[in-house]
């Protein structure tokens, strides 16, 4: 019990950390959704390949094709938030990633929505948002080191605490690894969703 209490404080102090960067993703979904389903056709189909096509792409590529570019597009993502954390100015921009991940899945969402109706946000439940729950997750976590890091760097810039940053620089590397077997297990459940999915629709 008394291990229990300790970790609570640590648990409630992380989610706090990742809360503004959870709503960041929301607000990226809201906008994807209310953009693909009252903009015209050229801007929403724009939007929905932030994340590709999600019913073209399962309906005429193979397991292996969903696979990569899934992973691809949260590499993507997971590598311009290395780079950002990289840089001494980068931590306003690493913030607009986690908005970025939002608009695609909103799209991909309001996409369900349109072709199938009702049945397409229980749809979207099971094919699109247990991988999409992991890749966010990963996401989260990747905006927050990056922004940390950025930061960082800012003061090592600005107020030469090379020491910090030079400690911290593999631990970073290390994280980021992580995170990409992550995105590899998301990119592996959005796969085998897709089969399901064809065999279903």
């Amino acid at each position: 019990m008394q291990e229990i209490s300790r970790c609570m404080p640590e648990t409630r102090k992380r989610f706090k950390t990742l809360f503004p960067i959870m709503l960041l993703i929301l607000l990226g979904v809201i906008i994807g959704t209310a953009v693909y389903i009252l903009s015209d056709d050229a801007l929403s189909g724009s939007l929905s390949r932030l994340n590709t096509d999600f019913l073209d792409l399962r309906q005429n590529s193979s397991y292996m094709s969903v696979m990569l570019s899934s992973l691809y597009n949260s590499t993507f993502m997971l590598v311009i938030l290395f780079l950002g954390g990289l840089c001494a100015l980068a931590f306003p921009v690493v913030l607009l990633v986690p908005v970025y991940k939002g608009l695609g899945l909103g799209c991909s969402v309001a996409q369900m929505y349109y072709s199938f109706g009702q049945k397409g946000l229980l749809y979207a439940l099971i094919f699109i948002i247990p991988s999409a729950v992991i890749s966010c997750y990963a996401i989260m976590i990747g905006t927050r080191e990056a922004y940390r890091m950025s930061v960082e760097c800012f003061g090592a810039v600005f107020k030469k605490k090379i020491v910090t940053v030079s400690e911290n620089a593999k631990l970073y590397l290390v994280k980021f690894l992580v995170l990409e077997a992550i995105l590899s297990a998301s990119a592996t459940i959005d796969s085998l969703c897709s089969l399901v999915y064809n065999k279903i629709i």
